[in-house]
C-alpha cells in the first residue's frame, strides 16, 4: 500500500520503488499539461476554431487513464474503477455508429480517464508538496511564454485579439480562460507553500501579470469567492492571514505596487496594439451571452433531460456553465446514480493537514468558477479539478464493505 495509514503520512523513502517512479512520471506529466498547446503559440495558423487533432487529443487521454488506474488499483478502489469502464463504455458507443463524439460522450471520456485522480493526494501524502510545487513551477512557465506571446508575438496574435474584443493572453493553455483558471490554481498554491517570503513576492508578482493578462472574469471572481468563502469557513485561515498581515505590511504593500504596475504595463502593451482592452472587466457581453443561454435551457428543457444529451440537442447552450454541463451530458438519471455512488464509497474529510487544505481552496475555486465556465471539458484544469477533489473526499472502504455485505 503506499497510502499512509492513520498514524503516519508516507514519505518517499517509504514508498515502493514502482511508486516512486509512477511518481516522477506524474510530475513530469503535470509540467508537459501547462505547455501541451505550446505548438499553437508559435504558429501563425491560430484562430477561433482551432482543432488540436485526434492523436493530440487522444494522448491526454491516454496518459490520464494510465495515472487514474494505477492510483484506483494501489488504493484498491476497485468500484471506481468500474464506474470508470461504463462511463467509458457509454461514452465510446457514438464511435461504434461512426458518429463524432459530441459533449456529452467528451464528457463522460474525461470522468472515465480522470476519476482516478481523486485519491492521487490520498496515494502520495508524503509528495503533496512536490507535486504543489511543480503545479507552481509550470504556472511560471506559462507566465514566461505569456510575457513572449504579448511582447514578441504580438503581431501574431493581433487579429485573434481584435476579433475577441480585447488583448488576452493565451500562452500554452488553448484560450483565455483556461490560462486565467490555471494561473490561479498556481497563485493559490503559492499563497501556502512553504518557501520564503521574498521568494514567494517574486514568483507572485511574475504570476500576477498572466493572470490580468488572461482578461478571465471568471477566473478572477473564482479566486476572490474561494478566498473568501475560505476565511469564513477556516479559523485557522484567518488567523494566518491576520498574522502574516500584520508581521508583513511592508511586503504586502510592494506586492501592491508591483501589482498595480503590472496593470499598468498591460494597459500600455494594449494600447500599442490599438485594441480596446482597458475595459474589460466592466463589459458584460459575455456574460449576457452566458446568461441568455443559460434561459434557453431552461425552456427546452423536457423528459429528455433524464438522459444523456447524446442527439446534441442543448450541447451549445451548456458549455460556459459546469453545472448545466453535468446535468446535460450524463442526465438526470446518471447523474443521480453517481451522486449515490460516490457517497457510499467516499467520505467527507473531517480534519484537513497543511499541505492538503490549499486543495480544498482549489476545489472552491473550481466550483465557483463552474458557473460561468466549465472546466471539466479544459485541459489540463480539469484534471487538477479532480485532484483537488481528493482533498475533501477520502475512501470510506469500511461503510463500503458493510453495504456489500448487507
Amino acid at each position: 500500500m503506499i497510502y499512509a495509514g492513520r498514524g503516519a503520512a508516507a514519505t518517499p523513502t517509504s514508498q515502493p520503488r514502482d511508486s516512486r517512479v509512477i511518481l516522477g512520471i506524474l510530475i513530469g506529466w503535470l509540467f508537459i499539461s501547462s505547455v501541451y498547446y505550446i505548438d499553437n503559440l508559435f504558429t501563425p495558423r491560430f484562430n477561433l476554431n482551432y482543432e488540436e487533432g485526434f492523436y493530440h487529443k487522444a494522448a491526454k487521454y491516454i496518459f490520464c487513464t494510465i495515472i487514474s488506474v494505477y492510483v484506483i488499483h494501489h488504493t484498491k478502489n476497485y468500484i471506481l474503477g468500474l464506474l470508470c469502464v461504463i462511463l467509458g463504455l457509454f461514452a465510446a458507443a457514438p464511435l461504434m455508429t461512426g458518429e463524432a463524439l459530441g459533449v456529452s460522450a467528451v464528457s463522460m471520456l474525461i470522468i472515465a480517464t480522470m476519476s482516478g485522480w481523486v485519491g492521487l493526494l490520498q496515494a502520495y501524502q508524503g509528495n503533496i508538496a512536490l507535486i504543489s510545487r511543480t503545479i507552481i513551477l509550470s504556472g511560471i512557465v506559462v507566465a514566461a511564454f505569456s510575457a513572449v506571446e504579448v511582447t514578441v508575438l504580438s503581431l501574431l496574435f493581433e487579429s485573434y485579439w481584435r476579433s475577441t474584443g480585447g488583448m488576452r493572453s493565451i500562452s500554452t493553455l488553448f484560450n483565455p480562460n483556461n490560462m486565467g483558471l490555471y494561473i490561479g490554481t498556481c497563485i493559490i498554491l503559492l499563497m501556502f507553500d512553504k518557501m520564503g517570503l521574498a521568494r514567494k513576492l517574486c514568483l507572485g508578482c511574475f504570476l500576477a501579470f498572466p493572470f490580468f493578462a488572461s482578461g478571465s472574469r471568471t477566473a478572477w471572481l473564482a479566486l476572490a469567492g474561494a478566498l473568501l468563502l475560505s476565511a469564513i469557513f477556516s479559523p485557522r485561515l484567518r488567523c494566518r492571514v491576520l498574522r502574516l498581515g500584520m508581521g508583513n505590511l511592508a511586503a504586502l504593500v510592494t506586492l501592491a505596487v508591483a501589482v498595480c504596475g503590472g496593470v499598468v504595463v498591460y494597459n500600455i502593451m494594449t494600447a500599442d496594439v490599438d485594441i480596446e482592452s482597458v475595459n474589460r472587466g466592466v463589459d458584460l457581453y459575455t456574460a449576457s451571452i452566458r446568461w441568455e443561454n443559460f434561459i434557453k435551457f431552461i425552456y427546452e428543457v423536457d423528459l429528455s433531460i433524464i438522459l444523456p444529451d447524446i442527439y446534441k440537442v442543448r450541447e451549445g447552450l451548456v458549455q460556459d456553465n459546469f453545472y448545466l454541463m453535468m446535468i446535460n451530458s450524463l442526465g438526470l438519471i446518471m447523474l443521480s446514480i453517481l451522486i449515490m455512488f460516490l457517497a457510499l464509497i467516499f467520505d467527507f474529510r473531517k480534519n484537513v493537514s497543511d499541505g492538503v487544505f490549499p486543495w480544498v481552496i482549489i476545489l472552491f475555486y473550481y466550483l465557483i468558477s463552474g458557473f460561468s465556465g466549465s472546466f471539466l471539458n479544459s485541459f489540463p484544469n480539469n484534471q487538477l479539478f479532480f485532484l483537488s477533489a481528493g482533498a475533501v473526499l477520502v475512501m470510506a472502504r469500511g461503510r463500503w464493505a458493510r453495504s456489500m455485505r448487507v
